[in-house]
């Protein structure tokens, strides 16, 4: 599983021991997490129903 830093978004293949970006101190996140809110995937904001138009 790879992590990213959503702050300044350095990526890394092995999760620091203390979970916290070396470069700027924030707390990492999976890359999956970072895709979930990405606007290309599903956002909230769509409705569903677009879909089956």
């Amino acid at each position: 599983m790879r992590y990213i830093c959503p702050k300044c978004e350095e990526r890394f293949e092995v999760k620091p021991p203390s979970g916290i970006c070396s470069h700027c101190d924030a707390p990492l996140v999976t890359e999956n997490e970072t895709r979930q809110s990405d606007p290309h995937g599903e956002s909230e904001g769509s409705p569903p129903a677009k879909r089956h138009l």
